[in-house]
């Protein structure tokens, strides 16, 4: 995993470490203090159960899609009576 800083925490799921970084690099450059933490895997981060304001996720991925992770914020979201961002 990547990142620290202690602003807004941002998450960067996806299967393509090139992808990943650069993206994460991006967001780097608007939002200095963000706290950015990058998955290689759908299961891996729904495994380290973290929240976060915005979540960046691949579409296919091995293991557990994009969409699949998304359906799986939400619902978790849900019963904790919040909403973040997905793209």
């Amino acid at each position: 995993m990547e990142g620290s800083g202690g602003g807004m925490r941002i998450a960067v799921c996806g299967d393509d470490r090139a992808v990943r970084q650069e993206l994460s690099c991006l967001i780097r450059k608007q939002a200095k203090d963000a706290d950015i933490l990058a998955y290689q895997s759908g299961k891996g981060m729904a495994r380290a159960g973290q929240e976060f304001g915005i979540s960046f996720l691949d579409i296919k991925m091995g293991d557990v899609s994009g969409m699949e992770l998304a359906r799986r914020i939400r619902e978790q979201e849900r019963r904790a009576g919040h909403r973040s961002i997905i793209i």
